[in-house]
């Protein structure tokens, strides 16, 4: 492993596992991501000089982890349980719930750089001049990719997205 890409994922591993937990919600499947991710990136660094080492990292974690998130089944297994807390309802924790599982479904069905850019701004919380360098894209394409994935996100019904859940 290059020197600098190892460096690299003992500093920015725990965001990198942040940003795939985010969108996946399932250990085992973050885990399977980032061995996919820092794999990639090596092979990436062994044919070009890689400038931005988290850049690459962040935009290989989103990009792989909504590719497992479209090809996923909606049965996932107990590791993704969640003990209600005391201070809330059953039912808020229920349409919690529900409502992360339509957000998931619903990034799956976005075209690949609104996805991209909807989880670097929403779940992991980036500016989006720090996604334009992340992405190498300019701030405005990355504005406009924000607002096309909003809409997108906000026309889809129930049903579309129950069809885009695989059984």
């Amino acid at each position: 492993m290059s020197d600098e890409l190892g460096s690299s994922v003992r500093k920015h591993g725990p965001d990198l596992y942040r940003i795939a937990w985010r969108i996946l919600r399932h250990a085992d499947d973050v885990d399977e991501v980032l061995q996919d991710v820092f794999l990639e990136a090596l092979q990436f660094s062994q044919r070009e000089r890689v400038f931005s080492w988290i850049g690459l990292l962040k935009r290989l974690t989103v990009c792989r982890s909504l590719d497992r998130l479209r090809r996923r089944r909606t049965n996932v297994s107990m590791d993704g349980f969640e003990l209600p807390s005391l201070d809330r309802s059953p039912l808020d924790h229920a349409s919690d719930r529900e409502l992360q599982m339509r957000l998931r479904q619903a990034l799956g069905q976005l075209p690949p750089r609104q996805a991209e850019v909807f989880c670097l701004r929403y779940l992991d919380d980036l500016s989006n001049q720090q996604i334009a360098g992340t992405l190498c894209i300019s701030a405005s394409a990355v504005a406009t990719a924000l607002r096309k994935a909003r809409v997108k996100l906000t026309e889809l019904s129930p049903d579309e997205l129950s069809k885009g859940a695989r059984p």
